[in-house]
């Protein structure tokens, strides 16, 4: 049983803060397809600072393709184990990511524990 985080990814506030407070094994991160500076910068940091202690994935999806992004975090969460315990993040990145991410949360809403939102 693994602790899995599912997280848009802009700014890295967001998610360093739940990876550490939910002690997340697995994190897998929903990036655009033409990420700016940013986000690669983000992206970097994140695998310097945890990629020794938790398992890092990344999903490229267009931005702007709701439908898209709901169907490849669906496929995700159909491909963890059922004994996984998955945390949807929805704080960073583009709000079309997010509300892709929270479809697909709910379209599994069985298999994740939390949808979080950092203020």
């Amino acid at each position: 049983m693994s602790k899995v985080i599912i997280a848009t990814l802009y700014g890295i506030e967001p998610v360093m803060l739940t990876t550490t407070r939910f002690g997340a094994d697995k994190l897998i991160l929903l990036l655009s397809k033409q990420a700016d500076g940013t986000q690669e910068k983000s992206l970097d940091l994140i695998k310097k600072t945890l990629g020794s202690i938790v398992e890092i994935k990344t999903i490229k999806v267009d931005p702007y393709n709701i439908v898209e992004i709901s169907e490849e975090i669906v496929k995700v969460i159909d491909l963890l184990d059922e004994k996984d315990i998955i945390y949807s993040n929805v704080t960073s990145g583009r709000k079309t990511m997010s509300l892709g991410l929270i479809y697909a949360s709910y379209c599994r809403i069985n298999k994740i524990e939390k949808i979080i939102y950092v203020t």
